[in-house]
């Protein structure tokens, strides 16, 4: 989750087409209606934007993670998961699962 304007700081949208490794096909629940698959309407967005990047640690063992932006909800982490927070905002914590770590962030050289 991120509101429009610190997404519109840090990222910008191309023309790539929207791909994603998941173990489901996202979706969204709209008032009274059925769930909505939301990739026929998602777009790419790289972050090239202030050389944005984030320090991230491998976890050792589980981890529940109440974050800046849902405070009554939490993220699990198992060990072997990334605990990161961005270097630009050090209250905007996060997990990311092991198996897209490799595939969403590189290393930074230097």
């Amino acid at each position: 989750p991120i509101d429009s304007v610190k997404f519109g700081s840090l990222y910008t949208s191309t023309d790539a087409p929207y791909r994603i490794i998941a173990e489901y096909d996202p979706r969204v629940i709209v008032g009274d209606q059925h769930d909505i698959r939301i990739a026929p309407y998602a777009k790419c967005a790289v972050s090239d934007k202030n050389n944005s990047f984030i320090y991230a640690r491998e976890l050792e063992r589980t981890l529940k993670l109440f974050t800046a932006w849902d405070s009554s909800n939490y993220m699990l982490g198992e060990a072997g998961d990334y605990l990161a927070v961005r270097s630009d905002d050090l209250n905007d914590m996060y997990i990311i699962p092991r198996e897209q770590f490799g595939l969403i962030y590189k290393e930074a050289e230097g």
